[in-house]
């Protein structure tokens, strides 16, 4: 027969495991997660069409901050007549 000490410290181990577990999970996915950076590029003229094929560039070269690889989103700004 079990003492009832025996029974808690069981618990209290597998309690811990579980939280450990939930820790290691969310950390792989905040290590996972890539990195976004943002432009708003004005592609119509000469120099944003470089900016943008410098930025797809640099994206395709597979750079990674840390862990973490590197999302480059380019927009347009948009146009108000």
């Amino acid at each position: 027969m079990k003492q009832a000490g025996q029974f808690h410290g069981w618990a209290v181990r597998s309690g811990l495991v579980a939280i450990a577990v939930i820790v290691l999970l969310s950390s792989f996915r905040f290590i996972l997660a890539p990195v976004q950076i943002g432009m708003i590029l004005p592609i119509d003229t000469s120099l944003g069409n470089e900016i943008n094929f410098y930025a797809r560039c640099y994206q395709d070269k597979a750079t990674r901050i840390g862990f973490r690889p590197v999302k480059v989103i380019i927009e347009n700004p948009p146009r108000h007549p």
